[in-house]
């Protein structure tokens, strides 16, 4: 794993540097000043945690949720745009982007096996995701069953 806290400023490690291999599996790099983009090709390992970074931009496109990336967790960054679109995020069990600039509607579907997804302190609008299910009656509520946490506000 990659993993450090060094509260000091820096960028996100970049493709073809040392920090990004194919045998990397987590990148666990929590309460740093990192900022800069999250590069597309951490979604080719299966965990990211860098909450409280200064990591901006937009989870775009060519971030790929299809594959092996089963925990997502950006909390207190300053990423923006949507929600990515979750439908084929096989893998994905659990998203935490609280705390971010995020804006728009929610994507229609979250992937099969989500069962954390955390959202709250965006701007987020729309209906919930149609796999949310009935027991979730208002955005910030907590529920249980197939997805066992969902906060979004």
């Amino acid at each position: 794993p990659c993993r450090g806290t060094n509260h000091g400023p820096g960028t996100t490690p970049r493709p073809g540097g040392a920090a990004v291999t194919p045998a990397l599996q987590v990148v666990d790099l929590p309460n740093n000043m990192l900022t800069g983009q999250l590069p597309p090709e951490f979604s080719t390992v299966s965990e990211v945690l860098m909450p409280n970074n200064m990591i901006s931009g937009y989870i775009g496109p060519t971030f790929d949720f299809s594959t092996s990336l089963r925990r997502l967790v950006m909390p207190r960054n300053r990423l923006m745009g949507t929600v990515p679109n979750l439908a084929n995020a096989g893998a994905l069990v659990e998203l935490d982007l609280e705390f971010n600039m995020l804006t728009g509607p929610l994507p229609a579907q979250l992937g099969s096996n989500v069962t954390a997804i955390k959202l709250i302190g965006n701007q987020l609008s729309g209906p919930l995701p149609a796999n949310v299910g009935p027991w979730l009656l208002q955005p910030g509520s907590c529920c249980h069953g197939a997805l066992l946490h969902v906060l979004i506000c």
